[in-house]
């Protein structure tokens, strides 16, 4: 499915969690758009949070894209949700 909305993802190893906008979710995973480069593996806590409700899932890097300066697909795998 489609969609353009906000997400906020925290990673064990960062102090401050990463803002970034969910292209594409699916009930196994999701595409994120953000600024800084994920390492293939790591595992991270992601929040999505639209008008009608919000999701919480543990997630996995499977794949990090460079789209540009500062701009980065993210491929994510759904591990649990919450």
């Amino acid at each position: 499915m489609m969609i353009n909305a906000e997400v906020v993802l925290w990673m064990a190893n960062r102090s401050a969690p990463l803002r970034g906008v969910c292209q594409d979710l699916s009930a196994t995973g999701m595409g994120v758009i953000v600024s800084s480069p994920l390492q293939p593996g790591e595992e991270i806590m992601v929040k999505l949070a639209s008008q009608s409700n919000s999701l919480e899932a543990e997630a996995r890097v499977v794949r990090c894209d460079s789209k540009g300066p500062q701009e980065y697909l993210v491929g994510l795998e759904v591990i649990r949700m919450h």
